[in-house]
């Protein structure tokens, strides 16, 4: 069963080839897997710091094209508010006195008139000097360049008109303005309790227009720049003002730039509709920082879910920007700054990483193959001879080597061959001198055997050699006659069997035979055991038959079918192997 168990474990252990295939494996693949890695993990890392770098670059500039864009038009509009006409048309409204009941009537009657489109009030306030100035600025027909406007920036108008100090309605390019908008924020802001500074309203949406839009406000100084007598008010549709400037910026299929509020709503977008929030509130404090910057953000804002496991891994990279002198105009008027937003979906910005990992994957399979392979061969060459030197060894166990080992490896394996080859000839030798003495000892004790056989069957008293266990072994012919035993065939025999005895002789015959085989196993003898042996305790060789007067009177007898017999032990030297025989 340990034979079996053992052959069991050789046989689940790992072979020489396996270890060396293993070996090979973990030295080239580890390092392989490490540097590719690596190189895996630095590139992916390069690819961010580049795509995070230029994403902040392409929102700064982008930033500053639209500053200069909104910078233009807020310099148009500023030089349109400080025209004299203007000027000198609402000073004379202001120095106009009346009463504030008066006033109050007034206004409550024109506002009436002009919600009810009276084509009296109509006319009044879409004609006139003030009004044409109004369309001339529109249509780009000044005669002063500086305030011709651009065609996107007038298709982009949806309202352009003038109040007064109590936000009453002057002049207008069409009818869409309000007549009263002294409540407006707007209105406050810019006239700022008659120290004016302009002011922008956030995007929002316009029930009169039907799209989401974004103002201007400037205040109109008097002649002495000492106080506000008026507000200049100018309507945008925000998509179509800013879109130009902003939508052609794409790279990739997904890269573009999109324009938002402090608060994450989307004023223009080549995706998102306008007036939308980003959908992650996460995004927003990390893009809207006062200063231009890129991050890589938990999403893209956008509410796209299909990203893949390598773009959640990297985030999504977005670089974001303030206007530089618009958003501290909108920061003043609203409380919320203007962020260009530069962002590109993450599959598409790291396939070339993906690509890679791709490919380097591919060479990695690819070279754990050639590794096997290699580890394969390499084991082959290493292995079989080792096998070849293994069988021979186990053919040198059995004695059964006949020719040498016959291996050609030009290393220490085919010295080693070498080496086994001269310890077989030396062993055949060894063992050819030994074989030839064995033979002879061999020879020699059957002689012995022979010789001791024949002197105990030449001696007349019958001598019995049996073992601790009163096993018969041996019974000269002398003992054969005496007992009529007749031959035996070499089989163990137990003595009280081959004698009859009573009960008493064969408890005694025992404990005789107890004495001598403790004796010969070098153990003391108990008391009883003592008492019973003491009679025999003095032995002689039994082809010696002198004996003491002391022995004479001690000597044993037993009785065999009505025969007297005088018996006498005596131990037998033999080889410890055998074990204790006594005669």
């Amino acid at each position: 069963m340990a034979s079996k168990k053992a052959e069991n474990i050789k046989q689940g252990r790992w072979g020489l080839k396996g270890k060396l295939i293993l070996s090979m494996l973990l030295v080239g693949v580890i390092p392989l897997l490490v540097g590719l890695g690596m190189a895996f993990f630095v590139g992916f890392e390069e690819i961010r710091q580049v795509s995070g770098t230029n994403f902040e670059a392409i929102a700064t500039e982008t930033a500053r094209k639209l500053d200069l864009v909104l910078g233009e038009e807020v310099a148009r509009t500023t030089r349109l508010a400080s025209n004299q006409l203007l000027v000198k048309a609402l000073e004379q409204r202001r120095d106009h006195v009346l009463s504030d009941t008066d006033r109050k009537v007034l206004m409550a009657q024109t506002a009436k008139a002009w919600d009810a489109q009276d084509p009296t009030m109509v006319e009044a306030l879409t004609q006139g000097e003030v009004a044409d100035l109004l369309r001339r600025h529109y249509t780009g027909t000044a005669a002063d360049p500086s305030q011709h406007i651009p065609v996107v920036a007038r298709a982009a108008k949806r309202a352009l008109f003038i109040t007064d100090t109590h936000g009453s309605l002057v002049a207008s390019l069409n009818t869409a303005a309000p007549y009263a908008s002294a409540h407006e924020a707007w209105w406050q802001g810019a006239m700022n309790r008659g120290v004016g500074k302009p002011f922008i309203e956030n995007v929002h949406f316009d029930e009169r227009f039907g799209v989401y839009t974004f103002s201007l406000s400037l205040p109109i100084m008097d002649s002495i720049g000492y106080e506000s007598i008026g507000v200049l008010h100018q309507v945008y549709d925000a998509k179509e003002f800013l879109a130009p400037s902003i939508h052609p910026i794409r790279f990739g299929k997904t890269g573009h730039v999109m324009l938002i509020d402090g608060r994450g709503t989307v004023i223009t977008c080549p995706i998102l509709p306008t007036g939308t929030r980003l959908s992650d509130d996460r995004v927003i404090p990390l893009v809207t920082t006062p200063q231009p910057s890129w991050v890589a953000a938990p999403s893209d804002g956008h509410g796209d879910q299909s990203v893949s496991l390598l773009g959640r891994m990297a985030g999504s990279i977005i670089g974001s920007a303030p206007l530089p002198a618009i958003s501290r105009i909108t920061q003043d008027s609203t409380g919320l700054a203007w962020h260009t937003f530069v962002w590109q979906s993450s599959d598409e910005l790291f396939a070339p990483v993906q690509q890679f990992l791709y490919r380097i994957s591919v060479f990695g399979l690819v070279a754990i193959g050639l590794l096997v392979t290699l580890g394969y061969m390499a084991g082959g060459r290493i292995v079989t001879p080792i096998r070849r030197l293994q069988e021979a060894a186990l053919l040198i166990g059995r004695g059964e080597l006949k020719e040498p080992i016959a291996i050609k490896t030009g290393d220490e394996i085919e010295d080693l061959a070498d080496e086994i080859n001269r310890m077989n000839t030396q062993l055949e030798a060894a063992f050819a001198g030994l074989t030839t003495q064995v033979q002879q000892k061999t020879q020699e004790v059957q002689e012995l055997q022979k010789t001791t056989d024949t002197i105990l069957d030449s001696v007349s008293t019958p001598i019995l050699m049996l073992d601790s266990e009163a096993s018969v072994h041996y019974i000269n012919r002398a003992a054969r006659e005496t007992f009529s035993l007749g031959e035996r065939n070499g089989e163990p025999v137990n003595l009280f069997e081959l004698l009859p005895l009573d009960d008493a002789t064969q408890e005694r015959i025992r404990c005789e035979l107890l004495k001598f085989t403790e004796k010969a196993a070098g153990a003391g003898l108990d008391t009883e055991a003592a008492r019973l042996m003491a009679p025999c305790a003095e032995v002689r060789d039994p082809l010696s038959p002198q004996r003491t007067s002391k022995a004479a009177a001690q000597r044993k007898e037993i009785e065999i079918r009505g025969t007297v017999y005088r018996y006498e032990w005596f131990e037998i030297s033999v080889r410890r192997e055998e074990g204790h025989q006594i005669g």
